[in-house]
């Protein structure tokens, strides 16, 4: 294990919020993770996104999906994102590979309601999907409060990506998948 100085997403918005007020540097303790599964999960991500940033559909059937929104492009690379997220040190290493499955169905779903992933909601929209992965998978999931101490995203405002996010899925998170399509979709990304 190492620690590094952790201020993790929407950095530029909180910044900004704050009144460019500086940050107190806090210290985490993270695993060293070298996973070609994570590479390829976030080659996968960055090849879904959107590239037209135009096109902004805040609301979908009546919900408002405006905080999954930043409000400008953020400069962190999603990939820089899920990789720091990945190597929390409460997220079970062993589960990497179902964490990312049931990311990548939740955004099949989402996808299914008329929700895309692009460049000013992809952070904070695959942020909640794998709190919500960890939720379900993790045997012992970390509170989330936890999650907002180790990003420096406010409670709230996790509690209300995430209520946003369920209440688009319905509040269903049941993932009914084939083994066949399972192995079909672990294939696509890491070969």
């Amino acid at each position: 294990m190492y620690h590094r100085s952790y201020s993790l997403i929407f950095e530029e918005e909180n910044l900004k919020k704050n009144n460019n007020k500086q940050k107190k540097n806090i210290f985490y303790k993270f695993e060293k993770i070298n996973n070609k599964n994570i590479f390829c999960f976030c080659s996968f991500i960055d090849s879904i996104i959107y590239p037209d940033n135009n096109i902004l559909i805040k609301k979908i059937n009546y919900i408002d999906t405006s905080c999954l929104f930043s409000n400008s492009i953020p400069e962190t690379s999603i990939s820089y994102i899920i990789t720091q997220i990945m190597s929390l040190e409460f997220i079970d290493k062993e589960n990497i590979d179902a964490i990312i499955l049931y990311v990548i169905n939740l955004l099949n779903k989402l996808n299914k309601k008329g929700f895309y992933l692009n460049r000013i909601n992809c952070q904070k929209t695959i942020f909640i999907l794998i709190v919500l992965a960890c939720k379900i998978i993790e045997d012992y999931t970390c509170d989330i409060n936890i999650w907002s101490t180790f990003t420096n995203v406010p409670l709230q405002e996790i509690k209300k990506m995430e209520f946003t996010i369920l209440t688009l899925l319905d509040f269903n998170l049941e993932i009914n998948i084939s083994y066949q399509k399972a192995l079909n979709i672990y294939k696509s990304l890491y070969f």
